[in-house]
């Protein structure tokens, strides 16, 4: 009896989902020069867009590898984030001496 080449085929396809799945997030993802331009557009608050297409499918869909790549890579996302703004509580006043007194939830200021 001649041996079925299914499995082998199986076996091929699952091994190649995760090399195209990468390469489809490598082909998909702007280039840091295109996000910089593009989050000088920005209005204040706004999300950038750092998929060529796909929209809010490939911002799920991607996700995970994004995850990574934040992780491996945090300068180049340095670039191409837009500035957060740090949140700071308002200057409150001391009740005994009437100075000045900030409050940080950080506790190392």
């Amino acid at each position: 009896m001649k041996e079925s080449r299914a499995p082998l085929v199986i076996a091929v396809v699952l091994l190649l989902l995760p090399v195209l799945y990468v390469g489809s997030y490598c082909v998909a993802l702007r280039s840091s020069s295109q996000m910089v331009g593009l989050n000088a557009l920005l209005p204040k608050g706004a999300s950038p867009d750092y998929y060529r297409f796909g929209g809010v499918w490939s911002k799920r869909v991607y996700w995970p590898l994004e995850w990574v790549d934040r992780r491996l890579r945090p300068k180049a996302w340095a670039q191409i984030d837009p500035p957060m703004v740090q949140w700071r509580m308002p200057t409150l006043l001391n009740l005994e001496t009437g100075e000045p007194e900030s409050f940080s939830p950080d506790p190392t200021e």
